[in-house]
């Protein structure tokens, strides 16, 4: 309320005075100000445009500050500042120097004034307020929390920050990036660390792809993130926050890409390695593949006995449940074992993932067409072949069973949604994992089919 009364007082003071509000034409403005501590000097900024005639003589006086006796918490040396001449259509800077004499509990402060100047040969008078807006140390914008993150040896690391604008003014061309250091590097340095704009109590989060150098081990790494933005003004801020990155060892990912790295020796190439080590995965586990394939071919040929049981005792299931067992255990089938090599790829792709996600060594290496492993692959060929070989395997291990057919259906193309955002590396392994289990499945099935067909008889 007190405010509204100091306005309407002014105004009747320019009637007073014979000054009408279209000869005011000498525009003032003020940018925000770092907040300071008590006995700290701060500099309070005066932007004046002249969008009248030539003036001369131009003296801006600081006479008290609104709600306090005088100047409040603040001490001001001078409190005249003169502009000599500004001419129509320029713009000048003037500084006042306070010094804080207690804690700065507003985010506003108001100081009334007057300006007085010549033009065409007469004196003119007028007042005004001069608003001096507080912002935090380092500006308005703040870190919503420490960032930090825990990362696999070796790994590419993404680190997120968030800000927030916790001011009433814009943030302008917000730039987010680490400090230089002996142990990170950023990986496609500007790639989601740039904003063009950030509204008050509006927060966003920036993600920092880091590059591990060669003598980062698994321990905790403390590196200073850094922000640089501007206000509507064009006044530039700068603040910084230490970042925790915490390296950690995993047995299982440290040999895989120990056992990569054997591969890529041999023949370097990255994508060739993987085709080897998808290989040497098959041949650990042929010994369990043989048992579900064996299984699977035995089910097929015993289906007619099976469906004959089930149409024999429909009406009593625990009956049938019995005969079934007996069925399975006369041609040894068991049938856990199924279920078990159905998911057992499960386990060993996730392994692979973290092993292929973002292994350093694998950024920027090419294989045919592609010219990232460590990225999807931007033409698409990669996600289609991953339905196709995946469709493949499907239809020759069971398109004979028209219980399947959705799942044969459904489930390659499921693969290939997520295939468009696995690097590709993790793509290739699943390319030749189906090729193979194909092979495998083909020649195991041929060669157990004649021994089924004489335990049959």
């Amino acid at each position: 309320m007190k405010k509204y009364l100091i306005l309407l007082a002014l105004f009747i003071f320019i009637l007073f005075t014979g000054a009408t509000l279209s000869e005011i034409d000498l525009k003032i403005s003020t940018n925000p100000v770092e907040k300071k501590n008590v006995n700290e000097l701060l500099s309070f900024e005066l932007i004046v445009k002249n969008s009248g005639e030539e003036k001369k003589n131009v003296k801006f006086q600081i006479e008290y500050l609104s709600n306090f006796s005088e100047f409040g918490p603040f001490e001001i040396s001078e409190t005249k500042k003169v502009i000599e001449l500004i001419k129509k259509d320029e713009e000048k800077k003037l500084y006042f120097d306070l010094k804080v004499k207690e804690d700065l509990k507003l985010d506003e402060y108001n100081f009334i004034g007057s300006v007085e100047y010549e033009e065409n040969g007469f004196k003119k008078l007028y007042k005004t307020i001069f608003p001096l807006r507080i912002i935090g140390k380092g500006g308005f914008l703040q870190f919503s929390s420490t960032p930090n993150i825990k990362a696999t040896y070796e790994t590419l690391i993404a680190l997120s920050v968030s800000l927030k604008n916790a001011g009433n003014i814009e943030a302008r061309e917000i730039k987010v990036k680490i400090k230089d250091n002996e142990y990170f590097t950023e990986y496609i340095t500007g790639k989601n660390t740039y904003l063009e704009s950030l509204q008050p109590n509006k927060s966003s989060t920036f993600t920092l792809r880091l590059k591990p150098h060669e003598n980062v081990t698994p321990k905790t790494y403390t590196i200073p993130v850094a922000v640089d933005y501007l206000d509507p003004s064009g006044n530039s801020y700068h603040i910084e926050e230490d970042a925790t990155i915490n390296i950690v060892s995993n047995s299982f990912v440290y040999y895989i890409r120990r056992i990569l790295d054997f591969f890529y020796r041999l023949i370097p190439n990255y994508g060739i390695a993987i085709i080897f080590l998808t290989l040497l995965i098959k041949l650990i586990i042929l010994p369990f593949t043989i048992q579900q394939i064996r299984n699977m071919s035995k089910t097929q040929m015993i289906t007619p006995e099976l469906q004959a049981i089930q149409k024999k005792y429909k009406d009593d299931p625990r009956k049938a449940q019995e005969e079934q067992m007996k069925l399975y255990k006369k041609y040894g089938i068991n049938p856990t074992t199924g279920c078990l090599m159905s998911i057992l790829p499960l386990p060993i792709l996730l392994v692979l993932f973290s092993s292929l996600n973002g292994y350093v060594k694998l950024l920027d290496q090419q294989f045919l067409w592609i010219k990232n492993l460590a990225a999807p692959d931007p033409t698409y060929l990669i996600p289609i072949l991953v339905a196709l070989t995946t469709l493949l395997q499907q239809w020759v291990s069971s398109g004979k069973d028209p219980n399947a057919r959705i799942f044969m259906i459904m489930f390659p193309i499921l693969i290939a949604y997520w295939a468009l955002s696995f690097p590709s590396a993790i793509s290739i392994y699943w390319i030749f994992y189906s090729i193979f289990s194909t092979i495998e499945y083909f020649f195991i099935n041929r060669s157990y089919k004649q021994a089924l067909e004489k335990i049959k008889k």
